[in-house]
């Protein structure tokens, strides 16, 4: 895909998200000036509100889908608090596999900074199809194989065929949008990484991730 309306597209897909929190905030300040005790009040609140939902998704994206020398996913702790607070937005739980330790390096854990963009990606798309919240489990299998397993509950939008395509790396260059932008990077992560993404999906009530990861 052309880097220029690759950039593009991603950029349209993040600012779009970013446009109701940020959008409130205007709104409140807007009106605060003419309201009554009472309303501004009520609309400093949802300024405080609007303001730390910007901050966690711009914490989130910067995560996501930047580059910075001081990763978000330098330990299992830091990435589990990051997918917590962006979670949290939209009511959503997260349920994290404590069996392996947080402490001791594990094969997976030594290299979460380069599986944690992934990861968070596939969390970014649970965030989008769970508007009523739910509960998100994340697990380990560590061993002869490396394994991570994402599972979404709660009353789900199906994901859309075309998000499926492009997480499979099927879609086509000519039906690329900002719409699905997201899931085409989650793909070539995937294929950067030597990762085996399985898509299990259950309409209206379970969806699940399931990476075999190319260690």
């Amino acid at each position: 895909m052309n880097l220029i309306n690759f950039s593009q597209m991603l950029s349209s897909k993040l600012c779009h998200d970013l446009i109701t929190p940020v959008g409130a905030l205007k709104t409140s300040f807007d009106l605060y000036s003419t309201a009554d005790t009472e309303d501004q009040s009520q609309l400093f609140e949802l300024a405080k509100q609007s303001a730390d939902k910007a901050i966690r998704k711009l914490i989130f994206f910067r995560a996501a889908f930047g580059y910075s020398s001081d990763s978000h996913f330098a330990s299992f702790e830091q990435t589990k608090n990051l997918i917590q607070n962006f979670l949290a937005i939209n009511k959503i739980d997260l349920m994290w596999d404590q069996k392996n330790p947080l402490i001791e390096p594990t094969d997976i854990s030594s290299k979460m900074p380069i599986y944690g963009q992934l990861i968070a990606n596939l969390i970014f798309i649970f965030s989008e199809i769970a508007p009523a919240g739910g509960q998100v489990f994340i697990t380990f299998t560590e061993g002869n194989s490396q394994n991570i397993h994402l599972t979404l509950k709660g009353k789900l939008v199906p994901l859309r065929p075309i998000i499926i395509t492009a997480l499979k790396g099927l879609l086509q260059e000519s039906e690329a949008s900002s719409h699905v932008i997201q899931a085409i990077y989650t793909r070539m992560l995937c294929e950067n990484l030597k990762a085996n993404l399985e898509i299990i999906q259950q309409e209206r009530t379970c969806l699940e991730f399931f990476i075999s990861l190319g260690v």
